[in-house]
């Protein structure tokens, strides 16, 4: 494992992963401009902001592998009944960040409930000293189950849901109200467990080997 892990996110969800993980860190936020791209493809989007967040801190540094994340929530939007799609065209897509704020967040949640998502995380390793660097993307499936506009309330309520993409919390596979489909819990909650490992292991024992790009399928 490196001996200076820098985490470029304030996400108490990816540190506590890291903990899990016994990797050893440190926190140094990238305080970088999120603003949407127009057309942006949900995979672009997720690569090119944890790709500037690991570059906005290893820019400051010397040395260290800083590791940079983002997580996007991507909803299918029902094609209008006049319109029908064409052999090859993609469903209409409909990407959830963070919330603005807890109205924000309570609209997102009923967008999704009853209705299966899917969560891309993106991360980006890059060693500071020498440039070198390691990307990929996972995807988990998740269904967000039915709940009353109380427990919405109650829901948003927490101010930790204007830190998660799509505004849901999810603790473990046990949680009430979002059922993990398909793929990582990791992935949901902001940090591919599996593909980090790999890449931090990979990134470490490149030596000099020149910068690989690495997505998970």
């Amino acid at each position: 494992m490196p001996p200076d892990l820098i985490l470029a996110s304030a996400s108490s969800a990816r540190a506590k992963l890291l903990h899990e993980m016994g990797i050893p860190f440190r926190v140094i936020v990238s305080g970088i401009d999120e603003t949407d791209i127009p057309g942006e493809s949900p995979e672009s989007k997720a690569s090119r902001l944890a790709r500037m967040k690991a570059e906005a801190v290893a820019g400051r540094l010397r040395a260290g592998i800083v590791l940079g994340a983002d997580s996007l929530v991507v909803l299918p939007l029902p094609t209008p009944n006049n319109l029908q799609p064409r052999s090859g065209d993609k469903p209409h897509l409909k990407i959830l960040g963070k919330p603005k704020d807890p109205a924000d967040a309570a609209f997102m949640l009923r967008l999704q409930m009853g209705r299966e998502t899917e969560v891309i995380t993106a991360i980006c390793l890059i060693d500071a000293g020498t440039g070198r660097r390691r990307e990929g993307i996972d995807r988990s499936r998740v269904r967000l189950n039915p709940m009353t506009e109380k427990e919405i309330d109650q829901y948003v309520s927490s101010p930790r849901v204007l830190t998660s993409a799509g505004g849901y919390l999810i603790e473990d596979e046990k949680d009430p109200h979002v059922t993990l489909v398909q793929g990582e819990l990791g992935t949901v909650l902001g940090l591919p467990v599996s593909l980090t490992r790999r890449l931090l292991d990979e990134l470490v024992s490149s030596g000099t080997a020149a910068p690989e790009n690495n997505a998970s399928p």
